[in-house]
């Protein structure tokens, strides 16, 4: 499956395999990310070139059925991408939404995850790595729950994480008010 260009409508989803080149983006962070995720123990570790997250580390927030762990923001990329390890419990659903501007990639590490791709589902499970660009429509739901890597690109979604953690209630169950910080950090809802 790595490498094969699935037949959508839109032409525009590739199942990729991370090792590979890839796009102009990948080939610049690829190595860098790959290197940073086979570190095993917990702790975070400055170093004059960069930072090290050690397995386990990170901002982490637990919402019911998702937990995002935001590993590298756009605050450590100049706003360039931001790294989330994700968690989603069975049941999880996140609906069909699309992004004007930002790129997004998944590579599952565990479980099986079914997106949605204008329209058409794509059942992907360990190591398939889904990129969806900017205008196509998407959605995401796991039946018995599972875990991926998940890079946006440009920096937004870390922050968007952040607005999230300090609604209130209120705020929270408001349609409109999710409406507007949706549409603030590019999150377009169908």
């Amino acid at each position: 499956m790595i490498g094969q260009v699935l037949p959508l409508s839109s032409g525009f989803v590739q199942i990729i395999d991370f090792e590979e080149q890839g796009s102009k983006w990948m080939r610049g962070h690829a190595n860098a990310v790959l290197h940073y995720l086979t570190l095993t123990d917990h702790q975070e570790k400055n170093m004059s070139n960069g930072f090290v997250h050690k397995a386990g580390a990170g901002k982490t927030y637990h919402w019911g059925m998702d937990n995002p762990c935001v590993k590298i923001s756009g605050a450590d990329t100049n706003g360039q991408f931001d790294y989330i390890e994700d968690t989603m419990k069975p049941g999880f659903e996140l609906g069909t939404h699309y992004h004007k501007e930002h790129y997004e990639t998944f590579y599952v590490l565990e479980g099986e995850l079914i997106f949605t791709v204008e329209g058409e589902e794509i059942v992907a499970t360990l190591g398939d790595c889904l990129h969806v660009p900017p205008m196509v429509k998407h959605s995401l739901k796991t039946v018995r729950g599972g875990k991926s890597l998940m890079i946006y690109q440009p920096s937004g979604f870390a922050a968007l994480l952040e607005v999230f953690a300090t609604m209130s209630e209120a705020d929270a169950n408001d349609p409109e008010k999710m409406r507007q910080i949706n549409e603030a950090h590019d999150i377009w809802n169908v």
